[in-house]
């Protein structure tokens, strides 16, 4: 009896020995982290969020690609990381070469979205034309007595899936309006992974206004798409700094 209270003391010891340093553990990492959090800065933090904004699409292998790649070099080289260096790669992307929303003799510049899986919104050399209507936040009751088939349909762009309704009534092709705000979930529900030929387009905001009174007050107009975004092979690049690690057995593990 004496000896099962023994090893009862000794495991209740060993456990308190485990939570000690396990409690010394969790504030010295809790401690590290303030001291990692308390180095960043919102305001330097906002400003590259805005650069970064104002470089155009980022895709790997477009021009805005290229200028966030340079830098992140400059930022790591600035930091002092150890031999920063940049790992060019191949890599197959879509590439908006241009597109246009032609209506009433102007040529509006508009965005092709990503593609549904390999079909990009590239048009025919005389692009495609149809009404221009459009159907708000794209619930069916909004295409009711418009002309949907063949339709070029204009639509706001914070609502979810609901272009599918006019792919399924028969829309040529879809024009969003570039929104206030929107968030990520918004544009992947844009595009899906099978390869359905419907054309896609981002309008910026300022041209809203305008098209929406026409469409609305013209069940006649006329509108014509024209875009070529080809898949082309382009060049992305990875940029690689080393932080040195502390621990001497396992600094040199990869």
């Amino acid at each position: 009896m004496m000896r099962g209270w023994v090893w009862f003391g000794v495991l209740l010891s060993v456990c308190a020995l485990a939570f000690g340093q396990q409690k010394v553990d969790v504030e010295k990492v809790q401690a590290r982290y303030r001291q990692l959090t308390g180095a960043v800065s919102e305001a330097r933090l906002a400003e590259t969020v805005r650069w970064m904004a104002t470089q155009g699409s980022r895709v790997a292998g477009y021009p805005g690609a290229d200028r966030a790649a340079d830098y992140i070099e400059r930022q790591f080289r600035a930091v002092g990381l150890q031999n920063v260096r940049r790992e060019p790669f191949p890599i197959t992307v879509p590439v908006d070469e241009e597109a246009r929303l032609h209506l009433n003799g102007q040529k509006l510049r508009v965005y092709p979205l990503w593609p549904n899986q390999a079909r990009t919104s590239h048009l025919p050399p005389d692009g495609v034309q149809g009404n221009l209507i459009y159907v708000r936040d794209g619930q069916l009751q909004q295409f009711r007595g418009k002309p949907v088939e063949g339709s070029i349909v204009l639509m706001d762009f914070n609502t979810g899936n609901n272009w599918l309704n006019a792919a399924r009534l028969g829309a040529r092709a879809i024009v969003f309006i570039e929104p206030e705000t929107t968030n990520r979930g918004e544009a992947e529900a844009k595009f899906i992974g099978i390869p359905l030929d419907v054309p896609r387009f981002w309008l910026p905001r300022q041209h809203a206004a305008k098209l929406i009174a026409l469409a609305e007050t013209q069940p006649d107009l006329q509108a014509k798409l024209t875009c070529r975004m080809p898949w082309q092979v382009r060049t992305g690049y990875n940029i690689v700094g080393v932080i040195p690690g502390s621990d001497p057995a396992l600094k040199d593990q990869w």
